[in-house]
């Protein structure tokens, strides 16, 4: 969606099991794979060549199909199939563009949301707030 300089896009990803041969799973479930999940981003040019922008990510419930090895929060797990709860993260940015430069900053993960994905009966603890920022040159014809 385009509107007088704002950005606006949304995804919504539902996923339902039919059948399994050859990936882990349980039920409805693909172990590692949120059922749900939703993306919103919104972005506007303020002045001439800055865009602020955000950014919005849900996702639901997350079963995880563990070694008895892992520990969480320090603990041994009990029972192998592990259910991670759903999680929130957001991301604020801008962008600049001047001539053929391009400046930008991202603040990442803004809630400091500590989350696991992933991984092959050890799911990966994921960075938690970060920054990140760049130069990029446009060279053409």
């Amino acid at each position: 969606f385009q509107y007088r300089g704002w950005t606006a896009g949304a995804r919504l990803y539902l996923q339902k099991l039919l059948k399994s041969e050859c990936i882990k799973a349980e039920g409805n479930f693909i172990f590692s794979v949120p059922n749900v999940s939703a993306r919103f981003n919104l972005s506007k040019e303020v002045v001439k060549g800055l865009t602020l922008n955000t950014e919005m990510y849900v996702a639901g419930r997350t079963k995880c199909l563990l070694s008895p090895f892992v520990l969480i929060g320090g603990e041994p797990i009990s029972d192998v199939n592990f259910t991670f709860p759903p999680y929130f993260l957001m991301d604020i940015g801008a962008r600049y563009k001047w001539s053929f430069l391009e400046f930008f900053v991202q603040a990442k993960n803004i809630t400091n949301t500590k989350y696991r994905l992933g991984g092959d009966r050890v799911p990966v603890l994921q960075e938690g707030f970060s920054v990140l920022g760049g130069i990029t040159f446009h060279i053409s014809k």
